[in-house]
């Protein structure tokens, strides 16, 4: 990962491991430097803070949950104009004690609007295999889009694999979207 710091924007913008960037929505940085190969932040407010930012083992901001989420880009599944019938999502994540994960999906195009669903990461000392089923047994629209995330402070989660279950539908006249 890298950190920029953009000054006159007050914005911090994180290069992660996937080759795309995105705004940190932590605790308000003024200012980034490097002190002993460790990344430092001062605080904008009034409180003076001086952050030690993204150490290894280190769940929380000072008592806050450090939110983790991953959101897909829209998926036509190589059928643009038919629609889809989402019947399951399958996710495989390692054990994490005490631990839970929310896996969303939404049927609408450029949505960010999830119906999600809370697996637990402890049930079993294994790795886990979770089904996430659509609600009604069914998602039906033309692009598939889908959200892992995970809001509680000092847990963590490697997720593993992200699988979906669908079906196209044959295309109809009376299609309007």
């Amino acid at each position: 990962w890298v950190l920029i710091f953009l000054f006159q924007l007050g914005v911090v913008l994180v290069y992660q491991k996937n080759k795309k960037w995105v705004t940190f929505t932590g605790p308000s940085y003024s200012a980034l430097t490097i002190f002993n190969n460790d990344v430092y932040a001062g605080d904008s407010s009034t409180n003076s803070y001086v952050w030690k930012t993204m150490q290894s083992g280190t769940y929380n901001d000072d008592g806050t949950a450090i939110r983790s989420l991953w959101v897909s880009k829209d998926f036509t599944g190589g059928v643009p104009l038919q629609f889809k019938e989402l019947r399951d999502i399958w996710a495989e994540a390692a054990y994490q004690s005490g631990a839970t994960l929310d896996i969303g999906y939404s049927a609408v195009k450029s949505s960010n609007v999830f119906t999600s669903k809370t697996i637990n990461l402890d049930a079993t000392a294994n790795t886990i295999n979770a089904r996430v089923p659509a609600v009604d047994g069914v998602a039906l629209g033309k692009y598939l889009k889908f959200s892992v995330s995970n809001t509680t402070k000092d847990q963590y989660f490697r997720l593993n694999a992200l699988a979906a279950w669908y079906e196209a539908q044959n295309m109809r006249r009376d299609d309007t979207e």
